[in-house]
């Protein structure tokens, strides 16, 4: 955000009101999202490391394909983030999402 303009910018506004689930929605799972100041995005799924955080931290994706808890999705964010530099994913701002269904 703070490359972008900052918090206040109008178009951050979509953002602040989907942080809540709407009535009737609930978590299905979470993905690590990589996004650039651009505001392009990159998946975990791109560098390949589900097989890997399965091997290494027993993480298994739902039917979805998404981590299950969030606790999980952290989990493999962190070792990610600390593997060897020719290992990393793309380097930009890495968080945890939750997606959600009605």
């Amino acid at each position: 955000m703070p490359e972008q303009g900052g918090p206040e910018q109008p178009y951050f506004d979509l953002l602040r009101a989907q942080s809540r689930l709407p009535p009737g929605a609930s978590v299905i799972g979470y993905e690590l999202v990589g996004a650039e100041v651009s505001l392009d995005f990159h998946s975990w799924h791109c560098h390949g490391f589900a097989t890997e955080a399965f091997d290494e931290l027993r993480v298994e994706l739902n039917e979805f394909g998404l981590i299950n808890t969030y606790e999980q999705a952290t989990r493999v964010l962190t070792w990610m983030l600390g593997q060897p530099p020719e290992n990393q994913p793309a380097p930009v701002e890495w968080i945890v999402v939750a997606l959600a269904r009605s």
